[in-house]
């Protein structure tokens, strides 16, 4: 025995473990495909995870940059032999033809905003040059978030015709993996979506060969379904369902640039105007409770615009939990006027100046608090109301699902206060969500804010490139935000993902989107192999 152990012990000092190629990994997704398409307006998060794994972005496809003294010119420079997976060559016209395609007005594309005055040219096969009417400091986070389509497919197909074309469910890309075939049901319903390993991909074979997808009805079917050793990995919404796991897994935390956060909107709620109630709102609120009982520890506290992952995050000091307090500043700040009986459904005299408020029922404050259809978000909509009840405020849960929420409430900004997300880029960059232009749908400024000094440092930050210049310019702005109070900003749920415990390769634990958990994905394995030193 002791020989065998040293012969082994002798073997494992004069090879190392690489990774195995081979084998398939199985994916599990709750939702359809709809359009695996970069030129088409996706909302679907099924879509942009299968966009990810089939297509690379503009800055995954460019060798280097140069950029002009201006900062207003931008040329990149593709990597040498790119080719789309079924061989042909992508050149800097499937870069252009997809950049126009998104800058079309008529397909009410997500990125239209980001690309806006933005000119792209054409310098040779491997040059684009990118002219910009104002320099953008995160210009090279747009090209990430550019996902070239091949023009020779396309490029024949009228655009009102494109959501017809079979290359949406087929798709011919550049990414590591590439399309094989699909099984869907004579309804229509897609079951299973495979894919194979990409020979043209230009970071190497990945070592999986084989890359399956199945789709789900519901998340508890998927559950089932990795109990049952049929899928190796998949998105989990919610951590309280770690326990209906009957195999060994892996849990990984992937922490995003979005949060959740109560927005409180003035216009249909005059209380809302007094910055003592807005802050008394926050204060009621017990967001470490919300973390550990609700997401069990898998979210991070957010008390600003910005979450702490991002770069300029300031901590906000003043972020407390005071719920005694809370009720002693609505006390102060929601005065009773006995010579004033002309009110509104708020309970606001309507000639009352000071904007006060009669009691009722021994309530300070009736509020409206509108919450997606959603288990987690439910559940925190739930919490605040009891806060704020208890600080003296009744509470008006409405909840609602999340398609009547964006087809009518964001439409009409018909809420007061509304617990929602929002989805930032990986950057500084927070005009959509702050700027008084974007208060109107489809704008993220959900809380409308209107702040001309608000306005003046979001613009600033865009096209300062001075790294420490912009640094000051957050700091400013992430106070200003602050001290409107408009925003109650509550969490930043993680991102579960589960697998079989096998799996290696995976080495990210931030992501910007859900779907960039695929970044890596080429180095993804799970078995391996031993070779000598």
């Amino acid at each position: 025995m002791a020989l065998v152990f040293i012969s082994l012990n002798y073997y494992l000092d004069i090879t190392k473990a690489v990774p195995k190629r081979g084998g398939s990994y199985i994916e599990g997704l709750v939702g359809q495909p709809v359009y695996i398409n970069p030129l088409i307006s996706y909302s679907n998060g099924t879509d942009e995870d299968l966009i990810r794994l089939t297509f690379s972005n503009l800055d995954e496809l460019t060798d280097h940059y140069e950029v002009s003294h201006s900062n207003k010119i931008w040329t990149a420079f593709l990597k040498k032999d790119l080719k789309w997976s079924d061989g042909e060559v992508l050149k800097a016209d499937d870069v252009i033809f997809t950049l126009n395609t998104i800058q079309n007005p008529q397909n009410s594309h997500p990125l239209f905003s980001s690309w806006e005055g933005v000119f792209a040219e054409k310098i040779n096969d491997t040059e684009i040059r990118f002219t910009l009417k104002n320099p953008y400091a995160f210009l090279n986070d747009n090209f990430k978030n550019l996902y070239p389509a091949p023009l020779h497919i396309f490029n024949d197909i009228p655009y009102p015709n494109l959501k017809l074309s079979k290359y949406n469910l087929e798709p011919i890309g550049s990414g590591p993996y590439k399309y094989s075939s699909y099984i869907a049901k004579n309804t229509g319903y897609i079951d299973n979506l495979y894919l194979e390993s990409n020979p043209n991909y230009y970071g190497g074979t990945p070592y999986f060969t084989k890359f399956i997808v199945n789709f789900y009805k519901t998340e508890d079917a998927l559950i089932k379904n990795f109990n049952q050793k049929e899928v190796s990995g998949f998105n989990l919404s919610d951590p309280k369902k770690l326990g209906e796991l009957k195999l060994s897994y892996k849990k990984i935390s992937l922490a995003l640039p979005r949060y959740f956060a109560v927005f409180l909107n003035e216009k249909n709620n005059p209380a809302l105007k007094n910055l003592e109630v807005k802050k008394a709102l926050a204060m009621a609120i017990n967001k470490d409770e919300i973390i550990n009982k609700i997401y069990l520890n898998e979210a991070a506290k957010i008390d600003g615009p910005l979450p702490p992952q991002i770069p300029g995050y300031i901590k906000n000091e003043d972020d407390l939990f005071d719920s005694t307090l809370a009720r002693s500043i609505l006390q102060k700040a929601l005065k009773f006027n006995p010579l004033n009986s002309s009110k509104n459904s708020t309970g606001l005299t309507k000639n009352n100046k000071s904007a006060t408020i009669e009691p009722k029922d021994s309530y300070l404050l009736e509020i409206t608090l509108t919450v997606p259809n959603t288990p987690n978000l439910k559940e925190v909509g739930q919490y605040i109301a009891n806060s704020w009840e208890k600080v003296g405020v009744k509470t008006n849960l409405v909840v609602l699902d999340l398609e009547n929420i964006n087809d009518t409430i964001l439409k009409k900004r018909s809420y007061e206060a509304l617990l929602f997300g929002e989805q930032l880029k990986n950057n500084q960059d927070l005009y959509s969500f702050w700027h008084s232009s974007e208060s109107s749908y489809p704008g993220g400024n959900l809380a409308n804010v209107s702040s001309q000094t608000i306005d003046n440092l979001l613009e600033s930050i865009r096209q300062d490139l001075n790294v420490e210049s912009r640094r000051q310019k957050i700091k400013s702005l992430e106070k200003t935000i602050r001290s409107t109070y408009s925003t109650i900003f509550l969490v930043s749920p993680n991102y579960l993902y589960i697998t079989q415990t096998k799996l290696e390769g995976f080495n990210d634990f931030y992501i910007q989107s859900p779907s960039n958990r695929f970044n890596n994905v080429n180095q993804w394995y799970s078995e391996i192999n031993r070779e000598f030193n």
